[in-house]
């Protein structure tokens, strides 16, 4: 096998001192703005310069933060390589003081005042509990170390300027970015549009206000990774809001604990460093038919299991979340050379699964990166809905499963180290000998 040559560029979000986004909006001059799409009546600029964007900010700022009880929803669409993702919606809550639900089908992010609590989908039976350290942005920074769920509405109500509510309107731009214009557009209903550009060298996004509520009500951005290949793999999304102001919320903000065991750390949640549960799946067993799927690698690649008829196919389910997962895939490389020197049908299909907090744009960017790191001769897919692990039963990670060229499984197991790929060895065997 030849190794896959492939691009890499970094992922944080970079941030600008006053100081220095002063001196580059002096410096530069923004290119025109973009109007979203379904606004193709948009008026000429009325006041492009950058004060009536800051003014604008700012009163949209203002209208987050004074709100007695807020809530929203936000409705997302995006694209990768030309592929379309799964819609996603997240829905937020925002009460006095420090009170703040923000759900999405991965997660939820509960601030009950004094406590912030954090459940995932992944490990529904455990939740995390930590005091609160100054507002719910900074304990989550403290805890996450970059979360990036859906905070807009949060960092409006709670961040300030530059560090927070500049990077979250931007909604995942990568690079340095810097707010180029305002405009005062219409929509395809003739409803008036504020209109604010944010840019970074790597791309754009509009973000339309409404200007009698100063309330965000949809977005776009679209932008090409720094160093990708020019005209590929450019993420689009598009954003649609549905906020509402309310004298007090309509749903108090709770959390009930029953059934679940608190844990105090992020490794914890993730059940890091705790005996495993048995590791063949109910869903999955030796001798069953291997469940169908069909999903792209990290360059936009589809692979279908039905493809793999005719070579055993070395199935492992794995998440860069997951101490355990990372460090098996670290491994692989011995793997892989010595399938290569058996000169047999063997493929090793990883499968990313069980991501959380993310958009799957931003779970395929930062695995993409993780990726690339391990300079491996293969590519890994991606799961984003975590289908195909619920049909293979995965309940906790790494799970290897071994389809002989029949697609019927031989075997599963549920590690990358030692023993355990030595094991991995002695079942492709197997698989190729009652292939032959």
């Amino acid at each position: 096998m030849t190794r896959m040559a492939r691009c890499r560029w970094p992922m944080p979000m970079m941030m600008m001192s006053i100081c220095a986004l002063t001196a580059s909006l002096a410096a530069q001059t923004p290119p025109p703005a973009t109007t979203l799409p379904g606004d193709p009546a948009a008026e000429p600029p009325v006041d492009a310069s950058l004060d009536a964007a800051w003014e604008q900010l700012e009163r949209t700022r203002t209208a987050y933060r004074t709100a007695k009880a807020f809530t929203d929803r936000v409705e997302i669409v995006s694209e990768m390589a030309g592929r379309a993702l799964p819609p996603e919606e997240s829905t937020i809550a925002l009460g006095p003081g420090f009170q703040m639900h923000v759900h999405s089908a991965s997660s939820d992010v509960l601030s009950l005042g004094k406590t912030l609590v954090v459940t995932t989908a992944t490990y529904p039976k455990r939740y995390l509990e930590v005091p609160l350290s100054g507002d719910p942005l900074e304990t989550l920074r403290s805890v996450f170390g970059d979360y990036r769920g859906a905070m807009i509405g949060p960092a409006l109500r709670y961040g300030r300027p530059f560090e927070e509510v500049l990077p979250a309107l931007s909604f995942g731009l990568p690079d340095r970015i810097r707010l180029s214009s305002f405009r005062k557009i219409r929509s395809n209903a003739g409803t008036p549009l504020h209109q604010l550009t944010i840019i970074s060298a790597a791309g754009a996004t509009t973000v339309n206000i409404d200007p009698v509520t100063n309330l965000i009500v949809a977005a776009e951005v679209e932008y090409q990774p720094p160093n990708a290949p020019v005209g590929n793999l450019r993420i689009r999304r598009s954003l649609t809001f549905h906020p509402q102001v309310h004298a007090k919320l309509p749903t108090p903000i709770t959390f009930d604990p029953a059934g679940r065991r608190r844990v105090r750390t992020l490794a914890g949640l993730r059940g890091e460093g705790e005996p495993a549960p048995p590791s063949v799946a109910d869903a999955v067993k030796p001798g069953a038919t291997a469940p169908p799927f069909a999903l792209h690698t990290l360059e936009g690649r589809r692979i279908a299991l039905q493809d793999l008829r005719g070579s055993v196919a070395v199935l492992i389910f794995w998440s860069d979340g997951n101490v355990a997962s990372r460090r098996g895939i670290r491994q692989l490389t011995g793997l892989a050379t010595w399938i290569e020197t058996t000169d047999s049908a063997v493929r090793i299909i990883p499968i990313h699964t069980r991501a959380k907090g993310a958009s799957p744009a931003e779970i395929w960017e930062r695995v993409l990166d993780f990726w690339d790191r391990q300079e491996l001769p293969f590519s890994s897919l991606l799961d984003p809905t975590d289908a195909v692990a619920e049909a293979y039963g995965v309940d906790e990670l790494p799970i290897v499963v071994v389809v002989d060229a029949a697609g019927i499984v031989r075997w599963v197991g549920g590690s990358l180290d030692g023993d355990d790929v030595t094991a991995i060895r002695t079942q492709v065997k197997a698989a190729l000998r009652k292939g032959a």
